[in-house]
């Protein structure tokens, strides 16, 4: 694993030198959180994420849709709570996270 953290640690940091190389800006929050979601999906899942070089990878939008409630969401949470042997039954997945 200590190899994984290296190599992730290393595309880390060469992002943030081409950003400063550049003189652009870059988002904290946003980059550690593409440094996340590589590093988990290379220890958890053995999956090449790519977020820290492709801001829009499939990993890390997902990521993003984890934490972002909409109105359908709020919808089926009623409903599971309200009726959960029917809603048991309904393919209630968001069409984004079913059909990538």
């Amino acid at each position: 694993m200590a190899p994984i953290v290296v190599e992730r640690s290393r595309k880390l940091v060469e992002l943030a030198g081409r950003a400063a190389a550049t003189g652009g800006t870059l988002g904290v929050k946003d980059m550690i959180a593409r440094y996340t979601t590589d590093f988990i999906g290379a220890c958890g899942y053995e999956i090449d994420a790519n977020s820290l070089n492709d801001e829009n990878s499939h990993f890390r939008r997902l990521g993003k849709r984890v934490f972002t409630v909409t109105f359908r969401d709020a919808v089926v949470i009623v409903m599971k709570l309200s009726f959960p042997r029917v809603i048991k039954h309904l393919n209630v997945l968001a069409p984004e996270i079913e059909n990538p």
